[in-house]
């Protein structure tokens, strides 16, 4: 993704913003083309944040074309990885406009999940001694 130039990612973007139109003309076969060239820059450049907005692309595409287990399949592969960022509570998405990056901080990352673990254990020892309190 690094190597990408500027032009490259903004052709990614426009060929999956073209084919979303598509898809909602219902020109579903210009819509997949759309969605092949702009997978084909995204895999060849390793763009992950496009390769990410293109399963919810597919899915939305095999939705329409009523291919419903291949939408499926899209959709939990577009949300599994949209969750796990979620999570972790970082953006999957991270741009800087002067210095195209994608860098993310694990770091704070584990941080964030390890105090959501440490509440959960929290919470959870509280219920269970409620539990037994109640049980008495």
């Amino acid at each position: 993704y690094l190597a990408m130039t500027e032009d490259e990612i903004e052709l990614a973007d426009c060929y999956n913003n073209y084919a979303n139109i598509y898809i909602h003309l219902h020109d579903l076969e210009k819509a997949k083309d759309y969605i092949s060239k702009a997978d084909l820059i995204s895999s060849e450049n390793d763009y992950q944040e496009m390769i990410i907005q293109l399963y919810d692309t597919k899915a939305l595409y095999y939705e329409k074309t009523q291919d419903f287990k291949e939408a499926l399949y899209w959709s939990k592969k577009y949300y599994h990885v949209k969750d796990s960022f979620a999570i972790l509570d970082i953006e999957p998405i991270i741009v800087d406009n002067n210095q195209k990056a994608n860098k993310i901080d694990i770091s704070d990352a584990h941080s964030n999940l390890t105090i959501y673990l440490i509440g959960l254990g929290v919470l959870s020892l509280g219920v269970i001694l409620f539990l037994f309190k109640l049980k008495r």
